[in-house]
């Protein structure tokens, strides 16, 4: 038999606390998206009801693309923090079982 083997939960939320950051930062980034505003008449009179829909169009596209990389990355923080509490509980609870039979680990 082997010597088992050790999850280093500590590096695990490590890089979650980083994916956090830049899941706050796709929310910044659609928020500002979202609220950047473009004169109608800066693209000119004859292409202001032409461009103009399209450019919003894209911008609002962008906002929602950037919301949802956001809740991707979210996701992806929230399940790494959860792996690591699961580790940390089924070390915990085999010890305990360990213990209760005078094993060692």
């Amino acid at each position: 038999m082997g010597n088992g083997f050790e999850v280093d939960t500590d590096a695990i939320l490590t890089v979650a606390g980083t994916i956090n950051g830049h899941a706050t930062e796709a929310g910044r980034m659609s928020g500002t998206a979202s609220g950047i505003e473009v004169d109608p008449l800066s693209w000119g009179l004859m292409f202001n009801y032409s461009l103009h829909p399209v450019y919003n169009s894209y911008r609002d596209r962008a906002a929602r693309n950037l919301a949802s990389l956001q809740t991707v990355i979210e996701k992806g923080m929230n399940g790494m923090e959860q792996t690591a509490r699961t580790y940390e509980e089924v070390d915990l609870e085999q010890q305990a079982a360990l213990d209760a039979i005078g094993g060692d680990r």
